[in-house]
């Protein structure tokens, strides 16, 4: 097969990976052949480029501009669940669900600073998770409290465009959210889990009685 068909088949993949569903929290985005690895030609090069920013973009999400995916990199994790984001987006309409997940994703950047070396990504609907870079879990444990205060922070009517007086109701609804640490994002999903258990709006972490 020549080169000029492999980039093609290639692109009509990236774009059905576009539109493949979250499974297990994570997007399923085709390698480059390596046979596209090495442009030669001024065309091959052209080409290439416009095949790496496919495929940029579809590691993004598109209404947070965040990572559709995490590595499994050692680190620390830090899952963050939305709580009532559902009930805001069932009550007053999928542009205040809308709202509320850029009032989150908001917090969310606010609170991480540049010598945190984090890793953020939307895992689907109102789940986040934030890979940290050789932190310890009570390291993580402050950061994602701050995470959590910055979250809290936000005003999900900053974010609403539409009636005045849906956008009124929004300003008198809290943004909260459940958070969880772990040495893994397994460990961080359970601890988030545990959040929730004990009331929601706040950080746990992970231990080996949670096994």
């Amino acid at each position: 097969m020549n080169r000029d068909k492999i980039i093609i088949r290639v692109r009509n993949k990236l774009k059905r990976a576009q539109t493949t569903t979250v499974t297990d929290q994570e997007v399923t985005i085709p390698d480059i052949p390596k046979s596209l690895l090495r442009p030669e030609t001024k065309r091959e090069i052209n080409y290439f480029k416009h095949i790496k920013e496919l495929y940029n973009l579809l590691g993004k999400d598109t209404l947070t501009g965040l990572n559709l995916k995490t590595k499994d990199n050692q680190g620390v994790f830090i899952f963050i669940d939305g709580d009532g984001l559902k009930k805001i987006n069932d009550t007053h309409g999928h542009a205040s669900g809308t709202a509320a997940i850029k009032a989150l994703t908001q917090g969310i950047k606010k609170a991480l600073r540049g010598k945190d070396k984090a890793e953020t990504s939307r895992m689907g609907g109102d789940e986040f998770i934030v890979r940290l870079e050789a932190m310890s879990t009570a390291t993580g444990v402050k950061i994602a409290k701050r995470i959590l205060e910055s979250i809290r922070d936000q005003n999900i009517s900053d974010f609403y465009i539409g009636d005045k007086k849906i956008k009124d109701k929004l300003s008198k609804i809290p943004l909260r959210a459940s958070l969880g640490v772990g040495k893994t994002k397994e460990e961080a999903d359970k601890a988030m889990y545990k959040a929730k258990e004990k009331g929601r709006d706040r950080v746990e972490f992970f231990s080996n009685k949670d096994s």
